[in-house]
């Protein structure tokens, strides 16, 4: 009585075995995604803790948003003219976007300009989408990644390139 059991308990427990590797190696040979380290860089969140406290309560700061959520083509969608201007802007996003915080209207938009915004490829997409937002009358700032900045400064320079009343 006492070998049957345990055959019966070795078998089960090399079932379970089996069943969970298979289980865990086809989720390993179907995931295709793995979470990043966070939204933002290092140089991004030294700009973000200050840009946030220095327009306190004013404006609300969003970082990372799709250019498509802030602009639409004049053009309709569906045509040939509204699909190119569509696809010029589908994979872009800016920094940050600075909203008035009673309404979250847009007020502003801003990048943060590291050395790689000194790139040929990086300094046409910014000519781009500084035509793209002049057009569409919202105001984009490039400000100079840096390793610390001021509250004071940072709330003077918003507000001034800003045509809101805060």
């Amino acid at each position: 009585l006492l070998i049957p059991g345990l055959f019966f308990l070795f078998i089960t427990l090399a079932v379970t075995v089996v069943l969970l590797k298979k289980r865990k190696s086809a989720n390993t040979a179907t995931a295709h995604y793995i979470a990043t380290a966070g939204v933002l860089t290092e140089a991004e969140k030294v700009f973000y803790r200050t840009l946030a406290n220095a327009l306190y309560p004013d404006l609300a700061v969003f970082p990372k948003v799709r250019v498509t959520d802030l602009l639409k083509t004049v053009a309709p969608r569906n045509s040939p003219e509204g699909k190119a201007a569509w696809n010029r802007i589908a994979q872009k996003h800016v920094d940050f976007v600075l909203c008035v915080a009673a309404s979250l209207e847009v007020a502003g938009v801003i990048e943060l300009d590291d050395s790689s915004h000194q790139r040929a490829d990086r300094r046409e997409r910014d000519q781009f989408l500084d035509k793209a937002f002049a057009d569409a009358g919202l105001t984009i700032m490039h400000v100079p990644c840096s390793q610390s900045y001021s509250l004071a400064d940072t709330r003077k320079m918003v507000l001034r390139e800003l045509v809101i009343s805060t």
